[in-house]
């Protein structure tokens, strides 16, 4: 059965970001899946965690987890002695909305995702080679699969908060992770 949903940051849609489910009840595998323009994503196949039944048929709740990561960069927490992936678990069911909007769901980190993601969208996405068919809304192109594509190189990240000796933000050109840039984000003091 399939589970189409709504991811949101603060209210406001998460485009193209990456979302996975494991799959229990088939072949044991993480399947992953993108939100549109609109942060909807519809989760194909989806094995329910809690299945109740009513007149129209089975209806439940699945376990999905939303990751730091759209089709422009993917951000770490700096939180720790090397970054790691950001990733936050929800339980939803069909027509409902996840709305990412808490320090405990590392909020700030879905908004530099989102605000790379604009960024890219209102400004480079319009030269070239971005401009290219093949690109557009993906800066390096996609790959076969919506897993392959979130898996595949070159890639942007970002570490925040940036725990490095420097006091100022700054972008490292090649890192020792992915070999391509690595932008370092200072903590945000103040923000709402």
């Amino acid at each position: 059965m399939a589970v189409t949903f709504t991811v949101t940051l603060r209210g406001s849609p998460l485009r193209r970001t990456y979302v996975s489910h494991f799959d229990f009840f088939r072949v044991p595998q993480t399947l992953f899946f993108r939100t549109n323009e609109t942060g909807q994503v519809t989760v194909a196949n989806a094995g329910f965690a809690n299945v109740t039944s009513d007149p129209d048929g089975p209806s439940g709740e699945i376990t999905v987890t939303v990751h730091a990561q759209n089709s422009v960069v993917r951000v770490l927490d700096g939180n720790f002695p090397v970054p790691v992936e950001v990733t936050q678990n929800f339980l939803v069911k069909n027509g409902g909305a996840i709305n990412i909007n808490t320090n405990a769901e590392q909020q700030d980190h879905f908004r530099i995702m989102d605000i790379c993601l604009d960024a890219y969208d209102t400004v480079f996405r319009q030269f070239s080679p971005f401009n290219r068919p093949r690109r557009k809304a993906f800066p390096f192109g996609q790959a076969a699969t919506v897993a392959s594509t979130r898996d595949s190189l070159p890639r942007i990240e970002v570490v925040y908060p940036d725990n490095s000796l420097s006091t100022l933000a700054f972008t490292e050109p090649v890192s020792i992770g992915t070999g391509f840039p690595l932008i370092h984000i200072k903590q945000w003091f103040g923000q709402n």
